[in-house]
């Protein structure tokens, strides 16, 4: 009945008075529309939507607003309005180019040892090659056959003797796999982390929690501030991202 009654006050709120639509907002317990719509902008300009469902963002605006668990689920249909506004007015477009950078630097970090031992294999290679096709190479094989044969024989048995052992030099080993403080799981860290608050210039950020694509814990958020340069005043984007240490390796559930 929530809703029911909402829609059409959004829909007149060209004809009805302030005091009326505020008054009414307040009978209904809701929240009035100028608070709520700014509230979703600024949670929406700070919050990665892509592993945010409704109902984790409707939390979310409570938490923001200091209203109790579920106040706000008689307004989802309006808060999903104006959360599609949000998005079409500041949609994030850098957000999958930032995420493949990241992406792309650490498969670079963490397969270093492989790429080395690649080219260590490809050099040895080359050098037995220029060492079999070199003149002192063919000259001692017409000098003495024999020998050459033996030599070449023994060098056939320790090449292969150690092919295998250049193969395993790039198995690295098993990490231990260090358990979670207090048996927290990726899951109970999403639902029990509270969001970040920092304090930019005079500007307070609430940073939410979440699980990072890549498996990780931590806190992600972006907003847009106003910095003093000399006299002037200029706006700038900014992009926090804090991981916790070692949670990629925490259970899910």
């Amino acid at each position: 009945m929530g809703d029911r009654h909402y829609l059409p006050l959004m829909d007149t709120s060209e004809e009805s008075s302030p005091v009326t639509a505020s008054s009414s907002s307040e009978a209904s317990g809701e929240v009035g529309r100028d608070t709520l719509q700014s509230a979703v902008v600024d949670l929406v300009a700070s919050s990665d939507l892509e592993s945010v469902s409704l109902r984790e963002l409707r939390r979310l605006l409570e938490r923001k607003l200091a209203l109790p668990d579920l106040a706000l689920d008689k307004q989802k249909k309006i808060i999903k309005e104006m959360v599609g506004e949000a998005i079409a007015k500041d949609e994030p477009k850098e957000d999958n180019k930032v995420k493949a950078e990241v992406a792309v630097k650490r498969e670079r970090r963490d397969s270093p040892r492989a790429t080395t031992t690649r080219k260590r294999v490809k050099k040895s290679e080359k050098t037995e090659d220029a060492e079999a096709s070199s003149p002192s190479a063919s000259s001692s094989s017409r000098d003495a056959p024999s020998a050459s044969s033996e030599a070449s024989s023994d060098d056939d048995s320790d090449s292969v003797s150690s092919a295998p052992a250049r193969q395993a030099a790039p198995k690295r080993r098993a990490r231990s796999r260090t358990p979670p403080p207090g048996g927290l799981t990726k899951k109970s860290f999403e639902r029990k982390a509270k969001p970040l608050k920092l304090t930019l210039g005079r500007q307070n950020i609430d940073i939410p929690a979440r699980v990072f694509k890549t498996g990780s814990c931590g806190w992600w958020g972006r907003t847009n501030i106003k910095v003093p340069v000399g006299k002037n005043k200029v706006m700038a984007s900014c992009q926090f991202q804090i991981i916790v240490q070692k949670s990629k390796e925490w259970p899910e559930k």
